[in-house]
């Protein structure tokens, strides 16, 4: 019974070390999970190219000023934060004037929703604002309150997956009605400074196959 037990586990190592491996293909600066033709260039400011795996067409563009894609409603409020924002929560909290420069990045978006008479304590009271932002500085959590002429509303051209992949925030947009879907890779540290990776479909195609090809995309480690 053991010779048997011991025969079916080398068996066993033996399929799997014969099982096909996974196609990959890269340029150096990313890898992607199917035999795909990287043709590259090089733009101002970022390189530039395109990929086609089998019928699909994709850009790809990897620089300091890559296209992020159709915006969250946090991207958006990250980027006005740096431009009024953060002077006006700095001084609510007491922080000095100096020292807006070096703690900026280090505020955390966590979620932005509308505002609603129930919303737990405001960090300052405002009878025009419709939105709330809830950010994080130096392990406290604050509630951020402001008016955006644009209400929330249900992103229903795209649909928005938002994760990590290693040292990178990932998003993955997929259109619904027949515009660009693309991935948009930023490094959780340094993301004003360092590279970003933007990939945008050029061709229509199955949303599916789309996914998992975006999906497979990583950036090479030396990068």
């Amino acid at each position: 019974m053991k010779k048997l037990l011991k025969l079916i586990c080398v068996l066993f190592l033996i399929l799997g070390c014969t099982k096909k491996s996974i196609p990959i293909s890269t340029n150096g600066i990313f890898i992607i999970g199917a035999p795909c033709k990287i043709t590259k260039d090089q733009g101002i400011d970022a390189e530039i190219g395109t990929i086609i795996c089998d019928s699909i067409v994709l850009n790809y563009e990897y620089g300091r000023y890559s296209n992020p894609g159709p915006l969250t409603e946090i991207e958006k409020f990250k980027m006005a934060f740096r431009g009024k924002y953060h002077s006006v929560f700095f001084e609510k909290i007491y922080i000095d004037t100096k020292l807006y420069k070096q703690y900026m990045d280090s505020v955390q978006v966590m979620t932005v929703t509308k505002l609603q008479s129930h919303n737990k304590t405001l960090l300052f009271d405002c009878s025009v604002c419709n939105q709330v932002a809830t950010l994080k500085f130096r392990k406290a959590t604050y509630r951020f309150p402001f008016y955006n002429d644009q209400s929330i509303t249900e992103r229903t051209n795209f649909k928005m997956y938002i994760d990590t992949v290693g040292n990178y925030h990932r998003k993955i947009y997929l259109s619904q009605n027949g515009a660009s879907s693309g991935l948009y890779l930023s490094p959780l540290e340094n993301a004003k400074q360092g590279n970003k990776l933007s990939i945008q479909t050029e061709s229509k195609g199955k949303l599916d196959y789309i996914f998992k090809l975006l999906q497979s995309v990583r950036l090479t480690p030396h990068k």
